[in-house]
């Protein structure tokens, strides 16, 4: 790798401001941090200012937000003093930053190859031909099997791990000289983490480029980093190397990992499993698209109480099985019983009050012109639910978040407390079954173990039937008493989650999952 001698980036007394009706909110206050030809790593819990500093340096806060500094300068120039053309022009070719949420940064309206083109010839004078190639190169590098499938399918028709794929290709095409990556894995199974880990390791030693990697996954950030920057509520309270927070606790890490401690393995309960008619009964589920089988002959069976995982890669079908559950995606064939009431092509209000779905990407289901009063207030309006008030508070409670973030509007909220914000919506309806796709995915280590305790509790406390996917074997092995392995649309295995522990598993795509998850959580970034 490249030294850090040279500096690219230096920011001083970075400042970035919201408006709000409860009166002006510093999201950064006042963070100073220089980056030469390295990797740096931004750590924090959710809301800490962590993405909002990676947005200012590209220009991509809100227009109402007020940035300042006393300096923001890249490779010398003087960012906030650039006219808007200069900058744009910038930005993607010298400077590119792959976002948290994938789906909201692509055009739902373009296919991703269309995407990927479009960002090579905005700074490159290349036929269309060649961009395709370099596209589809591009796509092969992030490890998507079919990049010319891909290359022609839109946002919505992949699953959240593959648009992420996607957004890092189309961001790294034309070669920029400093990344900027907020939660650029966050998405990802854990075999697919490593191999996107190891592109952006060879590009910034090949390019020489600086990175700034943003992150709340303190493990990922000590093991991939060279030096770390710790912020907490918009400041920056600590800069230290990465091999010392290998070694030691630093004294004032406010966004140390605070992992749960390690629960018996299947500590969700499995619930009444003497006799009761499923909770959710699935036969032999086809779902087709466009000549593409996403779900092959799948079936399984929830018991009431009962707390069921769905793991695989990214593409194994998982989050298409609980959009069908749903009723978000067309079953081609086989059947799926709810509480023991045969669904149909249409989902009505009483299904809704009793499934809810929590969604990977929070900021794609939440209104960006409502606030969180509104988000919360619309279902129970819906449905004719009295007692709003009082639900409202509970919810926003139950999560964590005070009331004064009734009224901010979502781009107004981190990753994290989107999400949390869409788990509260979820909860305020007081369903009998949660269908929860990656509930935990955008949060930080602290919180993940808070909203999944609160979860757990939850479950207990009001009976609910949980279906819970996520590629992240420990949460599974936390939350859910059984689980079912998923490989590209068929059911591979289901087994309980002790076994998982004990490694009594059957099939060698459960082994590989398994040595890939222990080996994410010890690795160590070679020179």
């Amino acid at each position: 790798m490249s030294g850090a001698g040279d500096t690219l980036l230096q920011a001083e007394d970075l400042r970035v401001t919201f408006p709000t009706r409860t009166g002006a909110v510093e999201a950064v206050r006042g963070v100073s941090f220089s980056l030469g030809r390295e990797r740096l790593g931004i750590v924090g819990e959710s809301g800490s200012g962590k993405s909002q500093t990676g947005r200012a340096i590209m220009g991509l806060t809100p227009p109402h937000a007020r940035v300042t500094a006393a300096k923001l300068a890249f490779d010398g120039i003087d960012l906030l003093a650039l006219p808007a053309a200069k900058r744009r022009a910038l930005r993607g070719k010298r400077i590119a930053m792959i976002l948290q949420d994938p789906k909201y940064s692509l055009d739902p309206v373009m296919t991703i190859g269309r995407q990927i083109v479009e960002a090579l010839r905005a700074h490159e004078s290349v036929s269309r031909t060649e961009a395709r190639e370099r596209a589809l190169e591009m796509l092969a590098a992030v490890q998507i099997r079919d990049p010319g499938r891909v290359f022609d399918l839109h946002p919505h028709e992949v699953s959240g791990g593959m648009g992420q794929r996607a957004m890092i290709a189309m961001m790294l095409i034309a070669g920029p000289e400093l990344l900027i990556a907020d939660e650029p894995t966050s998405a990802l199974d854990v075999t697919v983490q490593l191999d996107v880990l190891a592109i952006l390791d060879r590009l910034v030693a090949e390019r020489g480029m600086g990175l700034i990697f943003i992150s709340h996954d303190l493990r990922l950030v000590s093991s991939f980093c060279d030096r770390v920057v710790v912020m907490y509520a918009g400041k920056v309270v600590e800069q230290l190397p990465a091999s010392e927070l290998r070694n030691a606790q630093p004294a004032r890490l406010h966004a140390q990992d605070r992992r749960r401690p390690a629960p018996a393995a299947g500590a969700g309960a499995q619930g009444g499993m003497g006799g009761m008619s499923a909770a959710v009964a699935i036969d032999r589920l086809e779902v087709v698209f466009d000549r593409f089988r996403a779900l092959k002959g799948v079936s399984l069976a929830v018991q009431p109480g009962e707390s069921f995982g769905l793991v695989g890669e990214s593409g194994s079908g998982k989050s298409t099985l609980l959009r069908a559950i749903a009723g978000l995606s067309p079953v081609t064939s086989g059947t799926i019983a709810v509480n023991g009431r045969p669904l149909g092509k249409r989902r009505d209000k009483a299904f809704y009050r009793q499934v809810q779905m929590v969604f990977q990407d929070p900021y794609g289901s939440l209104h960006p012109r409502q606030t969180v009063d509104r988000l919360l207030q619309e279902p129970l309006a819906i449905h004719g639910i009295a007692d709003g008030e009082k639900r409202i508070q509970r919810a926003l409670d139950e999560v964590g978040l005070g009331s004064g973030f009734r009224f901010r509007y979502s781009h107004q909220l981190s990753g994290g407390q989107r999400q949390r914000v869409a788990i509260a919506r979820a909860l305020i309806l007081e369903p009998s079954i949660l269908l929860l796709d990656e509930p935990t995915s955008a949060l930080d280590a602290s919180v993940q173990a808070e909203v999944l305790n609160l979860l757990e509790e939850v479950r207990r406390s009001r009976g609910l039937t949980f279906l819970m996917v996520s590629h992240d074997l420990a949460v599974i092995a936390h939350m859910c008493g059984r689980l079912m392995v998923m490989e590209n649309g068929e059911a591979v295995e289901t087994l309980a989650a002790l076994d998982l522990a004990t490694r009594n598993v059957s099939q060698a795509y459960t082994r590989r999952l398994l040595v890939a998850s222990e080996g994410f959580a010890g690795r160590a970034r070679t020179g």
